[in-house]
């Protein structure tokens, strides 16, 4: 008889157990999951960050290569060289030109991750245009390249605000 009364009561322990078990598993499941989610979120905003703070040291880089350009190019026609030497002696003469491929180095590093396809795109063009603009051969393509530069950091800037706007 006691048999009949203690077999109930293993079993309904067994399958309490056993309920309990799986909902502790099943909430680990979900805590990793929120835990993995928060720290991709918290990698993006640094990452995001970072790539604002970079895209202000480029600009500023660029600004102070172009007018370096600008020395440089009266130089190089006193010295008439030729002109296919034009990038050689820039960055031969231009120490700007070195924190230029520094900064838009790093710019490229930071950008790979990002998980915004747009934002990575337009950071692509900013590192295009901000090594060209001061490199470029005559002062109109230096020029053109500037604002081809202008109008893409502004469309990175919009698109990085957006993105640390939709961050959880």
């Amino acid at each position: 008889m006691k048999w009949d009364i203690v077999w109930p009561l293993l079993l309904g322990s067994a399958v309490t157990l056993a309920s309990t078990l799986i909902a502790q598993w099943a909430n680990l499941g979900y805590q990793t999951r929120r835990q993995r989610e928060a720290r991709r979120a918290d990698f993006q905003r640094t990452t995001l960050l970072q790539l604002r703070d970079l895209l202000g040291e480029v600009e500023e880089a660029v600004g102070r290569a172009m007018a370096a350009r600008h020395r440089l190019a009266d130089e190089f026609e006193r010295l008439a060289v030729d002109p296919d030497e034009w990038q050689s002696f820039l960055r031969a003469n231009h120490s700007d030109m070195e924190v230029v491929r520094s900064l838009t180095y790093r710019l490229r590093l930071l950008a790979t991750g990002v998980e915004h396809e747009p934002l990575r795109i337009a950071v692509g063009h900013i590192y295009r245009w901000a090594w060209l603009a001061p490199l470029a051969t005559t002062d109109k393509e230096s020029q053109d390249a500037r604002e081809k530069l202008i109008e893409q950091q502004i469309k990175a800037v919009e698109l990085l605000g957006h993105q640390l706007r939709s961050l959880p």
